[in-house]
Formats: C-alpha cells, sequence, structure tokens
C-alpha cells in the first residue's frame, strides 16, 4: 500500500508508507482503521472508527474474555475490549437479568477483529441467577416428606413406621424430617405418633405439625 492511497490521515493512525502496525486500510472510507495484528495500538491509546466518524479508546486490539464456546452460566465472568455496538472500549461483568436470567459477556471475532457482545440467557432449570451467575436453587424442606418426593404422601408415615419397628432405617436427613412431634435440641426419639401425625396432616385434619 502506497502513502498516496491513503486519503485521510489526520487520525493519526497513518504514516507515509501505510498504516501504522494493528490497522489496516479501508478504500471506501480511505483511512486507517483498527485491525488486531501484534495485539497492539502503536498510536497510544486511541484509534479511529470510520463508521461512526471518531477517535476512540483502543488500548489493546484484542478483546479479553470468553468465547462463546466457553460461555459458563455457572461462572461469572468478564470481558474487556470494543463493543461491537458502540466501538468504545469497556469492561464489563456478567449480571443478572431478573432472578431466572443472566447477561453473559463474550468475545466474538468479527471480520479481523475481535469485540465484546453480551447474550442474555436463561438458568437452566432448577437453578436463578444469583450476583451475576446461575446457581443451583436450595428447594424448601418439607417437614413429614421423609422419601423426599416434596410432597405429604401415606408412603412417609409409613416409612416411619417402619424404622421405629426396625423394619427399615431412615437415613439422618430423613429422620430430621420425619420427626415432626419434637424439633428442639435435635428432637426426641422417632415413635409411631410421628407417623400419625404426618397421616392427620395428610388428610386435612391438622393444618401443620408441632414443630412448625
Amino acid at each position: 500500500m502506497s502513502g498516496s492511497a491513503i486519503v485521510d490521515c489526520a487520525q493519526g493512525v497513518c504514516k507515509a508508507t501505510g498504516c501504522l502496525t494493528g490497522y489496516k486500510f479501508n478504500s471506501s472510507s480511505g483511512t486507517c482503521v483498527q485491525k488486531c495484528g501484534d495485539g497492539k495500538c502503536d498510536e497510544a491509546t486511541e484509534g479511529y472508527d470510520s463508521d461512526k466518524k471518531e477517535i476512540i479508546c483502543m488500548k489493546d486490539c484484542g478483546c479479553k474474555g470468553p468465547s462463546t464456546d466457553e460461555i459458563n452460566l455457572f461462572l461469572k465472568g468478564t470481558v474487556s475490549g470494543i463493543q461491537y455496538s458502540s466501538k468504545k472500549w469497556i469492561t464489563a461483568s456478567d449480571s443478572c437479568n431478573g432472578t431466572d436470567k443472566v447477561n453473559k459477556q463474550y468475545c466474538i471475532i468479527k471480520g479481523d477483529n475481535s469485540y465484546a457482545l453480551y447474550a442474555i440467557s436463561k438458568c437452566p432449570s432448577g437453578s436463578e441467577c444469583k450476583e451475576g451467575a446461575c446457581v443451583k436453587s436450595t428447594p424448601a424442606v418439607i417437614l413429614g416428606d421423609v422419601d423426599g418426593d416434596n410432597t405429604l404422601t401415606t408412603f412417609d408415615a409409613v416409612l416411619v413406621l417402619r424404622h421405629v419397628v426396625g423394619d427399615a432405617t431412615l437415613t439422618p436427613d430423613q429422620q430430621t424430617k420425619a420427626n415432626v412431634n419434637s424439633c428442639e435440641n435435635g428432637g426426641e426419639a422417632l415413635d409411631s405418633f410421628d407417623a400419625v401425625l404426618i397421616l392427620r396432616k395428610f388428610v386435612g385434619e391438622i393444618t401443620k405439625f408441632p414443630c412448625e
């Protein structure tokens, strides 16, 4: 490329024989525009955006952050680079968009350059967004739900009775949920009355357990 081909060198990104390292010649605008060559902009931290006709802060030419293949909804990420829409330098971190969506920042290559973009992604089922990342939701513990199916049934009472008579052994977590009669200081030992209370609540005879 000869110097005569460059018709506008007022932006400080050109030299007599062509564009500075990190820039390329745009024949339609007749100017030198950003190109990530060695990853650095030669002219301090300024560059010229031929589309917007303005000087912009370039810093390192390349976008730093996860690519589309590296996006992890469960990990908060950060990107630094030229934002594709505004052509301005940004540093941005992932953020929540409501309780079930996350604004994920990432880098993408367009033409000769890499840019910072973001996409709104929905958290997977059973998770929610907190502090810029999806986290698995902690289900509410249902007292009396011994089998862990998130509802009270007669089978919960049966499991308690089998444990009391020695026909089965409940796990410590199951025993905690089965002990509906006495919760203070770890509660008393399970007995048949816990099973009776579970049945009474199941049929609607009571609305809550002594522990609630």
